[in-house]
């Protein structure tokens, strides 16, 4: 279980990348590189042009896992609900409310959000659902069969030994 990347590592992921690019974003505005920059403008490099571009997708990059992880970070109850070692995994019961919530903070992410709002990247964020939720419904059909064995074990035993099954 828990073999493929789950939504948390997606949230994970925007995460790092965002922290990852505000540090690259810091050493960029460091008084060391805008030194550089302005030996590169004094002296007309050709290498000024390609290193601008750098700071722009840098900018970029840096504001879009902003932007994913703030529009992802709102599901982070529900992923970690979905995780089979959860401390307080979802139930059979509850799931349609989890999942009739969870896919609506989905489609505002696909109305809302900037970046994420790509088939691609809702794809992927699904197939990581499914990647948890089939590892949850796998430990739970485990439970289900022990449980249910071991009950019939004990009803088994109580039957052999003659005894009133609810006094057990």
């Amino acid at each position: 279980m828990g073999q493929h990347p789950g939504p948390l590592k997606e949230l994970e992921f925007w995460g790092s990348k965002a922290a990852d690019l505000d540090s690259i974003k810091e050493q960029l505005e460091s008084a060391k590189i805008q030194a550089v920059t302005e030996i590169l403008k004094r002296t007309q490099s050709t290498y000024l042009p390609a290193f601008e571009k750098l700071i722009e997708e840098v900018d970029s990059a840096r504001e879009e896992a902003k932007q994913n992880y703030k529009y992802l970070s709102p599901m982070k109850p529900y992923f970690e609900r979905l995780k089979f070692d959860s401390p307080s995994p979802i139930e059979f019961v509850e799931a349609p409310t989890i999942f009739k919530k969870l896919f609506h903070i989905i489609y505002l992410v696909w109305n809302n959000s900037k970046y994420y709002n790509t088939q691609n990247r809702l794809v992927v964020l699904i197939r990581e659902i499914c990647n948890d939720l089939i590892d949850l419904v796998s430990l739970l059909c485990y439970r289900m069969v022990f449980n249910a064995l071991f009950f019939n074990c004990k009803k088994a035993r109580a039957f052999v030994n003659g005894k009133d099954i609810l006094h057990i």
